[in-house]
């Protein structure tokens, strides 16, 4: 039989199928079978940025504190001295940590040396950081302090729980205040004053207090992380591993 026929299925007679019909169901097969494996290959390569991280943010730095106090500080050097440090206890969710007595004189911590230098690839990231206050009697307040390049770039923090709460301060400019220690000045920090600042980090301190007597003020998981990369970045990353593993696929079944 002809290769252009076919069997009728009511009255077994046999039909021509013209072969523009041909043609047409072949071209839509093809083009079935291309979006099915483009589909295959953009799966594989957004699984693929995942893994990668793309979507992810960078950690810069980080002290978890759970063995010692990892060098931070109370106080500014020189008249710094070592942070006191909690051992996680067993069965604890939260590990260890460091603290600030009332006691203390002092109310900020100073962190150690990972956090300083060239921080640039934080710029529009976050600083993050879990607080609360010892006793559990009142919430903790305090500010975010960066030096560097010159200048004093200050952010207020208050924490609405007496609890661990995760305190997640932006590093761009709003809600951030500059201050120049050479005029005393103070005005609102730009994206300048941030790149700067960030570029040639000096210290990076954490004040936090309490009003309450013989108390003291926890921190723990502190972070320096980088901002979250545009979709639109990875989205278009994904699409050209997709299209490049599509053709590489088609290439190695047509043998070219």
């Amino acid at each position: 039989m002809n290769s252009r026929m076919f069997t009728s299925a009511t009255s077994g007679s046999p039909h021509r199928l013209p072969a523009q019909r041909i043609g047409a169901a072949g071209r839509a097969c093809r083009v079935a079978r291309t979006h099915r494996r483009l589909g295959i290959a953009l799966a594989a390569a957004s699984l693929m940025c995942a893994h990668l991280g793309v979507s992810a943010q960078t950690v810069l730095a980080e002290s978890s504190f759970f063995a010692t106090n990892q060098g931070w500080q109370l106080g500014i050097t020189p008249n710094a001295t070592p942070a006191p440090h909690v051992a996680p206890i067993f069965g604890a969710p939260q590990g260890g940590y460091i603290y600030n007595p009332s006691s203390s004189g002092v109310d900020s911590f100073t962190s150690n040396a990972s956090f300083l230098g060239n921080q640039s690839a934080a710029l529009g990231g976050v600083l993050r950081f879990s607080l609360q206050e010892g006793n559990n009697f009142l919430s903790p307040s305090g500010s975010v302090a960066l030096y560097g390049n010159g200048l004093v770039l200050g952010y207020e923090v208050n924490v609405a729980a007496i609890e661990w709460t995760q305190v997640v301060v932006p590093l761009q400019p709003d809600g951030w205040v500059t201050l120049n220690p050479s005029t005393g000045i103070t005005t609102t920090t730009t994206w300048q004053d941030m790149s700067g600042v960030l570029g040639n980090l000096a210290a990076l301190q954490i004040a936090a207090f309490t009003l309450f007597p013989d108390s003291s003020v926890d921190l723990d998981n502190v972070a320096l992380l980088t901002p979250v990369p545009e979709p639109g970045a990875a989205a278009m990353l994904a699409l050209g591993l997709g299209v490049l593993a599509w053709r590489r696929r088609g290439w190695a079944e047509t043998g070219r």
